[in-house]
């Protein structure tokens, strides 16, 4: 009886222990399942914000010129487009800027591509830096700039014009030597209450720009139609177009036609 009774407590001690050992082999199974089940969660994580940088970095250049680090063209008229879009629904006024860098082949045949770049990057950094948080700038081409200044009226847009141009021609770039101080002309224009699209007001920007660089002068303005008959005061046109370069000139009107097609589905 006592043997049976030892027999059995000696079977149960052995049934607990192997029990407790399986317990706490299945407690360390458990354990280092979790600790790589917390490895995966980190590598998931980690490879989710890579992929989120990566998506990140991918839509910075699709959006921005890779060269001057402003707005690619594509970039900068889905941003003008908005800009429009609010101007027509609260009637804001809204300039247009194309900005085109003076010589800019010259400088380029004689000093090389690579400086070219430098000047190109230099002239759209500071042309950005006087800037309105709320304007746009973005590069339309070549050395071509093109610039949105949403609620700027004439003589807003005319002073960013030329606070811009002042700040290109007083940079001082140690490679280009005896070149002369890099300038810049720019075409003003004012989107109209019947355009619907960008075009018109790029066309007549454009066109201020030529007439600029065509007569050296500072200021040239874009009259719109007047009513017949000699005013009482002399006044300045509404809302005009105003071409700016840096050589001292004067104002005077355009009246030559002008074609040139601007597409913004390119880049």
């Amino acid at each position: 009886m006592l043997a049976s009774g030892l027999l059995l407590l000696g079977f149960a001690n052995l049934l607990g222990w192997v029990t407790l050992t399986r317990l706490n082999r299945l407690q360390r199974r458990q354990f280092a399942l979790l600790i790589e089940e917390r490895n995966i969660n980190r590598q998931l994580q980690a490879e989710i914000d890579e992929r989120r940088l990566l998506e990140q970095q991918l839509r910075v250049m699709a959006s921005t010129d890779h060269l001057t680090g402003i707005a690619n063209r594509r970039h900068f008229f889905e941003l003008a487009e908005r800009e429009l879009n609010r101007t027509k629904r609260e009637g804001t006024p809204l300039a247009i800027c194309m900005v085109d860098i003076d010589l800019f082949k010259e400088l380029n045949d004689h000093h090389g591509h690579a400086v070219g770049d430098l000047v190109l990057a230099t002239i759209a950094s500071c042309c950005a830096s006087v800037l309105r948080d709320t304007d746009i700038i973005g590069r339309y081409g070549g050395e071509e700039f093109i610039i949105a200044l949403p609620q700027a009226d004439t003589t807003t847009a005319t002073l960013i014009a030329e606070r811009l141009r002042r700040k290109v021609s007083g940079l001082s770039l140690p490679m280009l030597g005896d070149t002369p101080m890099l300038s810049v002309t720019v075409g003003i224009s004012h989107v109209a209450e019947d355009d619907m699209t960008l075009d018109p007001a790029m066309l007549r920007a454009d066109e201020a720009l030529y007439e600029a660089r065509h007569r050296a002068a500072t200021v040239s303005w874009w009259p719109t139609p007047l009513h017949p008959g000699p005013p009482s005061k002399p006044e300045p046109p509404a809302e005009p177009t105003v071409g700016l370069n840096s050589a001292p000139g004067r104002v005077s009107s355009l009246s030559r036609p002008f074609s040139r097609t601007f597409h913004a589905d390119t880049a």
